[in-house]
């Protein structure tokens, strides 16, 4: 099953890394609590 969930996170992923690499060209600051991993996470609001 966490491989399905990883390969159905793939798409985000990749988007994520084009929303950062679009900020940074337009020398926007990228905010100070945003973290880095190299595992996939998963954030849940309630």
């Amino acid at each position: 099953m966490l491989e399905e969930i990883t390969e159905a996170l793939l798409p985000h992923n990749e988007v994520v890394h084009m929303i950062a690499a679009e900020v940074i060209e337009d020398g926007e600051p990228i905010p100070e609590d945003v973290s880095v991993s190299r595992e996939p996470l998963v954030s849940v609001i309630v």
